[in-house]
């Protein structure tokens, strides 16, 4: 039942289910306990069929869990999914026990009704709580003991106050001889009613004080405001006093200046018959500004004068220098005659001289544009073939990308499945060694344990004794003889010595407990963990030095996987810029072209503007035909 219900056979000794199923059971016959039970006027029925290794099998088949309640000759699943956590907590939920709770109260297996007896308080009063639903009770009380120490803080804190308050009465009010409030709140106990009364009195006191303060407040302002307007009268007559002082002290300086005023009066006149003379005195200036102008301008004349005269001396005699060649300007003139009649053809040829030198300028600057564009072109080709040979040594560099990344997840899977067999060896040896000295201790405890346990039944069996009679009937065996009655030593263990040590013995063998569990679920991980290291074709004794080596592969390969990493970016980057050059290429080709075409046009206007140029000044004398070129 306890199987069905909960998965754990009731019983210390049935915990393993292992156990439960017979070593020499056939492969194909299964270990199952199914259930039919009511509650609550429903039926339910429950299955749980545990799972066995076959033989050339590793793992465990044919486990299976059911659980269904039966309506109407129809069973309907109690659970969202048939697994074994669902159904615990559906078992726990409709029964309203634990697994614990249930053995203790509904399956007491032979020899384990003590544990019960024996348990501590805290246990008894959990299963005791739910079998009579006292829960409510004590949330109850719970609530009504967190209340009344709310309560019970809220008058500590009134008191407080109060206490305070009182202290305070001497250090607010004014102490006063013969009065029994002072003497009262500096006592350890104060009566609060005798405080209040006192407090009374003293109101009515200050009352009556304020009546007569209030008086002769009144007297005191009617003395000071009359002292007041006398002090503001008296003030007044010793400030026009001051004033007068003060007139007196400005009319005996302004005297002693008297002297003073009449040198500046003699001084001012003065003035005045002198800005009379200004007009006349400017004219005498100006005048001989005049003066100095006009001898400035008369050296200036002069040396203009002797100027003139060598420049004349110079005119003079180159006139009659050319007064001597006058049969060469006869020719001259002659020759000038002759010229002016070619002046407007010479004109003409000039002006397409000009253009002819224009269109020359033209077409050179366009070889230079078109050279330019050449060399341009054949630049960015030179660039654009090198990006093209940098891309191939690139894409072949990147052709190992993909298998060295397959190989980095590989070892780095295979150093993840190494450390973790190395952290889970390392756990498991730790805890083994915990597990051992835990179960000594346990042992130990246990012997301790069991010799109290016999000590206190002996202890117990020595007082039952004690009180036995001849005649009376033994509560135990009911035989009125007692020929062999145990004795009572010095030595008596009490129930509170066996309660401790049973507290003891429990706390020890529950750390015992963990620690073999927590060295059998590492065991388990251990198991699996060298399991998966041996699926990858590594021995579990090389596991730290195998370690260390796909530690510094993975590391150099991890290195070699990012650099080829970064230059498949730049990669990327160089394709972007290579077609961009590839793309300014074609621009510069048309340009090139538009150049050409441009050039070839300019040479053959250039050529014919030559020819015509040439044919126009043949007519001319040679001589001035090669002036003219």
């Amino acid at each position: 039942m306890s199987f069905a219900l909960y998965g754990s056979a009731s019983g210390t000794d049935r915990e393993n289910q292992t156990m439960l199923r017979s070593d020499f059971a056939d492969d194909q016959t299964h270990t199952a306990v199914e259930l039919i039970f009511s509650l609550h006027g429903r039926i339910y029925r429950i299955l749980r069929q545990l799972g066995h290794v076959k033989k050339g099998n590793k793992t465990k088949t044919g486990e299976r869990f059911e659980f269904y309640e039966q309506i109407d000759g129809k069973e309907v699943s109690c659970i969202d999914r048939q697994i074994v956590s669902e159904m615990n907590e559906k078992v726990e939920k409709l029964i309203g026990l634990t697994q614990e709770q249930f053995k203790q109260i509904v399956m007491l297996p032979q020899g384990e009704f003590r544990k019960l007896l024996t348990s501590d308080t805290e246990n008894k009063e959990a299963i005791l709580r739910k079998l009579f639903k006292t829960e409510n009770y004590r949330h109850l009380n719970e609530r009504l003991r967190n209340r009344r120490s709310i309560l019970e803080q809220d008058y500590r804190d009134a008191k407080g106050r109060l206490i305070q308050w009182i202290r305070n009465i001497s250090a607010v009010l004014p102490e006063r001889e013969n009065v029994s409030l002072f003497q009262i709140s500096t006592e350890e106990h104060v009566n609060v009613n005798q405080i209040l009364a006192g407090l009374d009195d003293e109101l009515v006191f200050y009352r009556e004080q304020i009546v007569v303060d209030e008086k002769s407040y009144e007297s005191a302002y009617t003395m000071h405001s009359k002292k007041q307007s006398a002090y503001f009268q008296a003030e007044q007559i010793n400030n026009q006093f001051m004033e007068l002082a003060r007139k007196e002290d400005e009319d005996k300086r302004l005297r002693e200046q008297a002297g003073v005023f009449a040198e500046k009066e003699k001084q001012l006149k003065n003035a005045e018959r002198a800005s009379e003379m200004m007009p006349f005195e400017t004219q005498v200036k100006q005048w001989e500004e005049d003066e100095e102008k006009k001898k400035i301008d008369v050296e200036q004349k002069e040396k203009a004068k002797i100027a003139a005269e060598k420049v004349y001396e110079k005119a003079d005699a180159f006139h009659k220098e050319q007064e001597g060649k006058h049969e060469v300007r006869e020719q001259i003139t002659k020759t000038l005659d002759r010229l002016t009649g070619y002046l407007p053809t010479v004109q003409a040829i000039d002006e397409e001289k000009k253009s002819l030198t224009l269109l020359h300028n033209t077409f050179k600057k366009s070889e230079i544009d078109r050279a330019k564009a050449q060399a341009l072109m054949e630049e960015k080709k030179a660039r654009i073939d090198k990006q093209y040979e940098a891309i191939r040594q690139l894409e072949k560099k990147l052709s190992s990308l993909p298998k060295q990344r397959k190989q980095l997840d590989k070892m780095r899977e295979q150093t993840r499945i190494v450390m973790n067999y190395l952290k889970v060896n390392e756990a498991c040896g730790k805890l083994h060694e915990i597990a051992k000295k835990q179960q000594t201790i346990y042992k130990q405890e246990k012997q301790n344990y069991e010799q109290i346990e016999q000590g206190w039944i002996n202890s117990q069996a020595r007082i039952l004794a004690s009180h036995l009679h001849d005649g009376e009937a033994c509560p135990v065996c009911g035989s009125q003889h007692h020929p062999h009655k145990a004795v009572q030593d010095e030595k008596v263990v009490t129930r509170d010595e066996l309660n401790d040590a049973k507290r003891i013995f429990d706390e020890i063998t529950k750390t015992y407990n963990e620690a073999v569990a927590n060295y059998k679920a590492t065991k388990a991980q251990f198991e699996d963990a060298k399991k998966e290291i041996e699926n990858i074709s590594i021995r579990a004794e090389k596991a730290d030095e195998t370690y260390k080596q796909l530690t510094v592969q993975g590391k150099k390969l991890k290195s070699d996987v990012n650099s080829l990493e970064k230059s498949e970016q730049n990669l990327k980057q160089y394709k972007e810029v290579h077609e961009q050059e590839k793309a300014q290429l074609k621009e510069i080709e048309n340009n090139k072209e538009q150049l050409e075409k441009i050039y070839y046009e300019q040479l053959t206007a250039y050529n014919k503007a030559e020819a015509r140029y040439k044919e126009r000044i043949e007519p001319i004398p040679m001589m001035y035909a090669n002036w003219m070129c």
